[in-house]
């Protein structure tokens, strides 16, 4: 059927009303949606200015080890580098004629080696806590007949050291020197020559009383008695030689004269060990029962710190008023020398299970100390999470099954780098709240 005009017209104009009122719908609700985007009311802007509700901070206890760790050059070293006396023959010039060419600087020495010739004669390399002072003959008896006793044990000659120089130990002498192709030196007997002089003025008062015209016979026994023995001159103490060997550092060469200041050699002990120089405001917040550790090789080589002392004591004559090897708790000060003056550095001496050393010193390496260490039981928990209250006491704020917070009360220990060692009725793992 066909529309007539009329009423098509009125069909347009319908369709026309209805799109321009979806029109005006839309434009009212965009107007709206505009309007409340960028227009708000006193409220609202008041509202939108708070912050939001805080949610709190949460961490967890761990359990662990709690450390500070620093790094220090340490440099291989001997364990010792020191002055060894000679003992020149009183009364006579002592001159170097010939060295030992297995005797070098830098090169290792060995109990029982000879170090050089002087006037002739063999010097020794002798175990030795202290120097000659006497030569010994046979009879003698003391503490220096137990030092030359020892060098004789350990070369295998078989003697006990017992402090009497007797048969076994002149017999053991005798054959050193043969080793070397020398011969073992007789020492005057001063007891016996005086008591042959004795014995001939008692004969000679004998014959004046009994008014004898002729001379007196000769004595039988030697007027001038010399025994087996050893010359002071003829040796030279090192402590612990015989296990641990020595590197020669200074020795004297032909022509030299030795007497007075120069009648020393320099060693240095052949046992491996690490040496750093820090400051003695570091020093002493180190003690000796702190770990360390350094890569040597590839190799994660655990050490400890063996002594704290002041760079001075390596010259000090005597070492022991400032060495802090037995410590066990920082000193309140840093280590002074004798004569007051702070030092400029303290040497930290490690030990440990470092590889042996040729006679050259050793490159320098970093060493890493843990100075604050716990054991591996710690509970460790954030610094901001420890409460304390106004009586001193510290506590921490531990989350509930219910998601409450209960206050537990704990022991603050050490803390470094905002993390603490804490003891209390709480464990691994339960969350605490930090502030």
């Amino acid at each position: 059927m066909k529309l007539t005009g009329t009423k098509l017209i009125t069909n347009r104009k319908r369709a026309i009303t209805v799109a321009c009122s979806i029109a005006v719908a839309v434009a009212l609700i965009v107007g709206t949606w505009f309007t409340a985007i960028h227009f708000q009311s006193p409220k609202q802007r008041e509202a939108a200015a708070k912050p939001p509700a805080p949610t709190p901070a949460l961490a967890k206890i761990e359990q662990g080890t709690l450390t500070d760790t620093f790094t220090v050059n340490a440099k291989f070293g001997g364990e010792r580098e020191e002055k060894v006396l000679l003992t020149p023959p009183e009364g006579t010039r002592w001159v170097v004629t010939d060295n030992n060419k297995d005797v070098t600087v830098g090169g290792k020495i060995a109990v029982g080696q000879i170090l050089f010739w002087a006037n002739d004669r063999p010097v020794f390399a002798f175990d030795g806590d202290f120097p000659s002072y006497r030569d010994l003959k046979f009879g003698d008896v003391g503490s220096d007949v137990v030092q030359i006793q020892r060098t004789l044990q350990a070369l295998g000659y078989g003697i006990i050291p017992d402090g009497k120089f007797g048969n076994a130990t002149a017999a053991a002498l005798n054959k050193l020197y043969r080793a070397h192709g020398e011969n073992a030196p007789k020492i005057v007997d001063a007891d016996a020559e005086e008591n042959v002089d004795n014995a001939a003025q008692n004969k000679s008062e004998k014959n004046e009383n009994k008014g004898a015209e002729k001379t007196a016979p000769s004595l039988s026994v030697n007027k001038n008695p010399k025994t087996p023995g050893l010359a002071q001159s003829e040796y030279v103490t090192i402590p612990h030689l015989a296990k641990q060997g020595a590197i020669v550092r200074e020795i004297p060469k032909v022509g030299d004269i030795i007497s007075g200041d120069n009648a020393t050699i320099k060693i240095e002990s052949t046992e491996t060990e690490l040496r750093a120089e820090v400051p003695p405001a570091v020093a002493i917040t180190l003690n000796t029962s702190m770990s360390a550790y350094a890569n040597i090789g590839g190799n994660k080589v655990p050490l400890m710190i063996k002594k704290i002392k002041a760079s001075q004591d390596e010259t000090n004559a005597n070492p022991k008023t400032s060495d802090r090897s037995d410590a066990k708790q920082s000193d309140a000060t840093a280590p002074t020398p004798t004569g007051g003056n702070a030092p400029d550095q303290s040497i930290i001496v490690f030990s440990g299970k470092l590889p042996k050393r040729s006679g050259n010193t050793g490159d320098t390496m970093l060493v890493t100390i843990n100075r604050i260490a716990t054991s591996a039981s710690t509970l460790i928990v954030p610094k901001r999470a420890i409460i304390a209250d106004s009586a001193g006491k510290t506590h921490l704020l531990v989350r509930q099954a219910d998601g409450t917070y209960q206050t537990v009360a704990v022991t603050q220990k050490e803390c470094v780098t905002g993390r603490c060692a804490i003891i209390g009725k709480v464990s691994p793992g339960q969350i605490i709240k930090v502030q």
